[in-house]
């Protein structure tokens, strides 16, 4: 695929996440399909945070566990971190490492202008989300993609009404699909 017909995607954190974490091969091959320049993908600068906290909670959980919590308190305490300076800064540095060195010069980052806030409350108002699936969303809208690349059933669900979505799966067939027919994303986007 040329430059002209490929499709730009969005990738949700849970699919960057499952890289960091070596945990899921379609993720995988997708991101690395990505930094091969076969593939055009971005996300939002809010990922970043996200993966950040998923890697301190990670740290948290996994502490917990072998200090002998049961999974009750663990629900109940993970809001409570109390991670030392140096397990702040080992939860970055694995993002860091994994994430932003091997993967971000080949990942466009966009955050949101006031235009994207905008378009993330009244995703608010007409779909069921989240707060963190509107600012995904709608970043995804402003961006111009093509496809929402996605682990989360009930996101996809919700975020098929205004974009074409996919798990990492299905995105050689989905791709297939946008290469047919014109995004959701443009019908939808300001």
């Amino acid at each position: 695929m040329d430059s002209e017909t490929t499709p730009y995607l969005y990738l949700d954190t849970n699919v960057i996440l499952d890289v960091i974490r070596g945990r899921k091969r379609a993720s995988i091959s997708l991101i690395e399909k990505v930094k091969r320049s076969e593939l055009k993908a971005c996300t939002s600068a809010f990922s970043l945070l996200e993966l950040i906290d998923k890697e301190q909670e990670y740290t948290l959980v996994w502490h917990m566990l072998r200090d002998g919590y049961s999974f009750d308190e663990i629900l109940r305490k993970r809001s409570d971190r109390n991670l030392s300076e140096k397990e702040l800064l080992e939860a970055f540095d694995k993002v860091d490492r994994v994430f932003t060195v091997q993967y971000k010069k080949h990942i466009d980052l966009y955050y949101l202008d006031n235009e994207g806030w905008d378009k993330a409350i009244e995703l608010m108002q007409t779909l069921n989300l989240t707060a963190r699936d509107a600012i995904h969303l709608a970043t995804a809208l402003m961006a111009g993609c093509d496809l929402l690349v996605s682990n989360d059933q009930n996101f996809l669900k919700n975020a098929e009404k205004v974009i074409r979505v996919s798990t990492p799966d299905e995105v050689n067939n989905n791709i297939l699909q946008v290469l047919r027919g014109k995004s959701k994303s443009q019908n939808y986007r300001k």
